[in-house]
């Protein structure tokens, strides 16, 4: 679900990147601000009308939460977030 439009996400390192076709998730990473981040973020790459990164409201139980130095990837219709730090 897409809870919030964003031209740009907040500056970050160490964050889990992942592409399917046109289509881009982002999950977490590190902002010397903020430290350690669990929010995510999708964007539609091909799309002339739509060049903005939307927050994706994350629900249930077994949400990866904050990390960094992890990586995203699929399995089946599942996006699948593996590994990392907490801290």
């Amino acid at each position: 679900e897409r809870a919030e439009v964003r031209k740009f996400f907040s500056p970050r390192q160490a964050f889990a990147f992942y592409n399917q076709g046109d289509i881009g998730y982002l999950h977490g990473g590190y902002n010397s601000d903020e430290g350690v981040l669990n929010d995510m973020y999708t964007a539609k790459f091909n799309d002339p009308n739509d060049r903005k990164w939307h927050l994706i409201k994350q629900q249930g139980k077994n949400l990866p939460g904050k990390l960094r130095y992890h990586s995203l990837t699929t399995y089946l219709f599942y996006l699948i977030c593996v590994g990392g730090q907490k801290n």
